[in-house]
C-alpha cells in the first residue's frame, strides 16, 4: 500500500510539472521568404523578407553569401492573442544585392530547425559609371582603395603587415571590401577595421583601414591581388553605386632563407628577452613562480608559440606551463608578446643557478643572424623553515558561507524563476511526503559527490579541474599536499607525467596523458589510511544501580 502511494505521489508531482510547463511550449514554427521582385539589374537591391512563426532562432545567411551583398539586416516582432492562445510572428527584412548577371538562386535558408524554400532571381546586366564614381584620369573620385605593406623584399616565412585602406566621400548604406589571398602565400586578417578621416586633393574623405598578416610560403616574385570595394551610398531611391578597385596591384621579391640561417628559422625586425619575475631567495621545498617574456616585432604566432626553458639541474626541479601568447598590430607591423611562467622548487640549501636562455633569430633589416641571450640567474637556497619570504598584498578571500550569501546580478528571467519556485514547491512537497511516512530524505554522500565530479573532470575537463577535484577528495591546497596525501606511487608518477605532458613543450600530448589519468583513478585517490583513534572508555559509576 505504501508502495502504490509513493507511484502516485511522484506521478501527481509529474503530472502538475507538465501541466506548468505547457503553456512555454511554442507552437509549430512555420517558415517562409520572399523577394519584393523577381527581376532586377546588376546594381539594384532587392528586398528579402523571411516570416517565422513560433520560431525563436534567427536566420543562416551565410548560404546567401556566395551570390549576393547583404545590407541592413532587421528584425520586426508581432504578437496577438487569437483564440484564446498567443501567437508570435518574426519577420526578418535584409536586402541583396547580386554579385553577377544571370538567373540567380536564393538558396534555402536556416531558421532553427526549419528551412524556407528557395527562390529565382533574374539578373540583367547594366553598366556601372566610373571605377570610382568618376571617369579614368580624372583623380580621386567618390572612393578609392591605397594598400600598404610594411616591406616590399620581405623574406620567406616573414611576417608581412598588409593594410587596406578605403576612402569615400560620402555616406554609405552599405558594402563589401575584399582581398583575395596571392598565390603561394598566406593571408589572415587581424583584429577590427579602423575608421578615419583623411583630405585627398582637397575633398574630405571617410576613412576605414581593415589589417592582414601575409606569409609568404616561397622566395620569388609575390603579386598581391587588387582589393576591391562594391557598395552603395545614401541618395535617392536606392542610392548611387560605388565601385573601387586597388590599381595596380602589389608587386613583392621574396627573399630566399640563407644557408646561415638559425634552425628553427625566426626572421624578426628586433626580439627582446627576459626573466620578468625573478626571486632573491627562497627554502628548500618552496615553490616560486619564474616568468621568461619575448617581445617580438615583426612577427605572428605561426613563427614562434613557445619559449625554451632550462632543464631540471642538481638541487632543483622546473615545472612547465603553458606559453601565453598576444598578438597585435603597432602601427603597420604585426608585433608579437610571449611569456611563460615556470615554477621552480629547491630541494638543497645553497646556492641555486638556472642556466642562460638563448633564442637565435634572424634579423631582416640587416640581412644578419642575431642570437638574444638572457644570463644565467642564480638565488640563495635557505633550509627549510629559516626565512618565510612575506606574502603578496591581497584581498581578503571571503569565507564560503559569506560569499554564499552575496546577492547575485537579476539576471534569470521571470520564465526562469517560476520554474524554480516551481521545483522548490514540488520538492517541498515531497519531502513533507517522505517525512510523514517517517523515512529520512536520502543524501548523496560526499564521497560519491567528489568522485562523479572527479570522473566528469578526467573527462573533459582542463588541468586545473583535474587537480581542483583531486584536493577537494583529498583534503588539500596545493601540489606538494596533493602529492603527499596519495598512497599510490603509480598514481604519484601519473599525475607528475601528466603535468609534463600537459604543460611541458616536449610532447605535448595531452590525450595521451588524460587516457592515462582515466585508468589511474578509475576509483578514486587512493589515500593513507587516516589514524585509528581508540575511544576513552569511561570510569564504571561508583555506585552501579
Amino acid at each position: 500500500m505504501a508502495a502504490m502511494i509513493v507511484r502516485h505521489g511522484f506521478g501527481l508531482a509529474w503530472l502538475l510539472l507538465v501541466l506548468c510547463l505547457l503553456p512555454l511550449v511554442p507552437a509549430q514554427a512555420q517558415v517562409q521568404a520572399q523577394l519584393d521582385r523577381s527581376q532586377l539589374a546588376l546594381g539594384e537591391v532587392a528586398t528579402l523578407t523571411i516570416s517565422a512563426e513560433g520560431a525563436d532562432a534567427s536566420p543562416d545567411y551565410a548560404p546567401l553569401e556566395r551570390d549576393f551583398l547583404i545590407y541592413s539586416p532587421t528584425m520586426r516582432r508581432y504578437s496577438q492573442m487569437h483564440n484564446g492562445r498567443f501567437d508570435s510572428r518574426v519577420e526578418y527584412v535584409l536586402g541583396i544585392q547580386p554579385r553577377r548577371a544571370g538567373q540567380l538562386q536564393v538558396p534555402a535558408l536556416q531558421v532553427g530547425r526549419h528551412h524556407t524554400a528557395p527562390l529565382s532571381l533574374t539578373v540583367t546586366d547594366a553598366a556601372v559609371a566610373g571605377s570610382a564614381g568618376s571617369a579614368p584620369g580624372a583623380g580621386p573620385g567618390l572612393s578609392f582603395i591605397r594598400t600598404r605593406v610594411d616591406t616590399a623584399s620581405p623574406w620567406v616565412h616573414q611576417s608581412v603587415g598588409v593594410v587596406v585602406a578605403l576612402y569615400y566621400a560620402t555616406q554609405l548604406s552599405g558594402g563589401e571590401l575584399v582581398q583575395d589571398v596571392p598565390e603561394h602565400a598566406g593571408l589572415q586578417r587581424v583584429g577590427d577595421d579602423r575608421v578615419d578621416q583623411a583630405v585627398v586633393d582637397g575633398r574630405h574623405y571617410n576613412v576605414v583601414e581593415r589589417r592582414y598578416l601575409l606569409l609568404p610560403e616561397r622566395s620569388g616574385l609575390l603579386s598581391l591581388p587588387p582589393a576591391r570595394f562594391r557598395g552603395r551610398a545614401v541618395g535617392a531611391g536606392r542610392g548611387q553605386l560605388l565601385v573601387a578597385e586597388q590599381d595596380p596591384p602589389l608587386q613583392m621579391r621574396v627573399q630566399a632563407r640563407p644557408a646561415n640561417a638559425p634552425d628553427p628559422w625566426l626572421p624578426a625586425h628586433d626580439l627582446l628577452l627576459g626573466w620578468q619575475v625573478t626571486p632573491d631567495r627562497l627554502e628548500v621545498g618552496q615553490g616560486v613562480e619564474l616568468v621568461l617574456e619575448a617581445q617580438v616585432d615583426g612577427a605572428s604566432r605561426a613563427q614562434l608559440d613557445s619559449l625554451p626553458l632550462p632543464a631540471d639541474g642538481p638541487g632543483y626541479r622546473l615545472y612547465p606551463q603553458a606559453t601565453e601568447v598576444e598578438e597585435r598590430f603597432d602601427g603597420d607591423r604585426p608585433q608579437l608578446l610571449l611569456r611563460r611562467r615556470v615554477v621552480v622548487v629547491a630541494e638543497q640549501p645553497g646556492p641555486l643557478q638556472l642556466p642562460a636562455v638563448q633564442l637565435d633569430w634572424w634579423q631582416v633589416d640587416s640581412g644578419q643572424r642575431r642570437r638574444t641571450v638572457q644570463p644565467a640567474i642564480s638565488v640563495q637556497v635557505l633550509p627549510a623553515g629559516t626565512a618565510r619570504p612575506a606574502a603578496a598584498a591581497t584581498a581578503p578571500a571571503l569565507p564560503a558561507v559569506a560569499q554564499a550569501q552575496q546577492p547575485a546580478p537579476a539576471r534569470q528571467a521571470g520564465m526562469v524563476w517560476g520554474l524554480a519556485l516551481l521545483a522548490m514547491a514540488l520538492g517541498a512537497g515531497l519531502l513533507w511526503y517522505w517525512r510523514r511516512r517517517g523515512a529520512p530524505a536520502a543524501l548523496l554522500p560526499l564521497a560519491a559527490t567528489g568522485q562523479a565530479n572527479l570522473q566528469q573532470q578526467l573527462a573533459q575537463g582542463s588541468w586545473q579541474e583535474i587537480i581542483d577535484a583531486l584536493q577537494a577528495i583529498t583534503g588539500t591546497h596545493d601540489w606538494p599536499g596533493l602529492m603527499g596525501a596519495l598512497a599510490d606511487r603509480q598514481q604519484q608518477q601519473v599525475l607528475h607525467d601528466a603535468q609534463r605532458s600537459w604543460w611541458g613543450a616536449d610532447g605535448n600530448d595531452r590525450v595521451a596523458a588524460r587516457a592515462a589519468l582515466r585508468a589511474a583513478f578509475a576509483a578514486g585517490p587512493a589515500l593513507h589510511p587516516a589514524p585509528v583513534t581508540v575511544p576513552v572508555q569511561p570510569l564504571p559509576p561508583l555506585y552501579p544501580p
